[in-house]
């Protein structure tokens, strides 16, 4: 038999239509990612509070059965998921920094990307010692994983599993699954406090993490 044609609605893109202020036209991207590391410490914060709580650091009758417990998991994987997207927010702010900074002439915001800004800085001859930084941060480890665990809180919750004594009132271990083979994956919190350092390291080395913010010379076409 042969089977009936399949038809779709068509797609339709919209471009042109966005209202929302492209990154760089209302503040310089170096001042955002600024901002971004102060959102990931606010996320830090309150997952330390929440990995304190009795409902969560003890693994006992009253922990396990504290009605509490349930929501403090759903806050927690909340924190976690805004943590990995601010830390990778601010590694984008940079991109536009260095595209901007140098004039590199990348003109859509989503095509700004660090393959297309070692092309044109290797084609224009300028911008080479900042994107070098970039891109050797972008090659470590590190960034890697906070790239992988950024994607998986976009698309689904993160595995966090908490690894509790059998025996004994004691502390919970809490773990995150790993994001790389071979990845070491220290105590939840070591590791999330590492990411925090290195991608502070980085805005550091590149745009300070305080001073004055820069504006575009030439603000982004859509």
């Amino acid at each position: 038999m042969d089977r009936p044609a399949v038809t779709l609605p068509p797609i339709t893109t919209r471009p042109g239509e966005s209202g929302l202020p492209h990154i760089g036209l209302v503040v310089g991207p170096d001042e955002m990612a600024r901002a971004s590391l102060a959102q990931a410490r606010y996320h830090f914060v309150r997952m330390g509070a929440i990995m304190n709580a009795p409902a969560i650091r003890r693994w006992n009758d009253s922990g396990h059965n504290d009605p509490r417990r349930a929501d403090l998991i759903v806050e927690l994987n909340a924190h976690l998921r805004g943590f990995f997207w601010e830390l990778g927010a601010a590694f984008d702010c940079l991109l536009h920094w260095v595209n901007q900074k140098h004039a590199l002439g990348i003109v859509r915001p989503r095509d700004v990307r660090i393959d297309r800004l070692r092309a044109a800085a290797l084609k224009l001859g300028r911008g080479e010692t900042d994107l070098a930084t970039l891109i050797a941060a972008f090659n470590a480890d590190w960034c890697f994983e906070v790239r992988e665990y950024r994607n998986c809180a976009h698309q689904a919750l993160l595995a966090v599993e908490g690894l509790y004594y059998e025996q004994g009132d004691r502390d919970s271990i809490w773990v995150i699954a790993p994001a790389r083979r071979g990845q070491d994956t220290p105590g939840f919190m070591p590791l999330l406090t590492r990411y925090g350092e290195e991608m502070s390291g980085l805005v550091d080395r590149l745009v300070g993490l305080t001073g004055p913010g820069t504006r575009p010379r030439t603000p982004p076409s859509p």
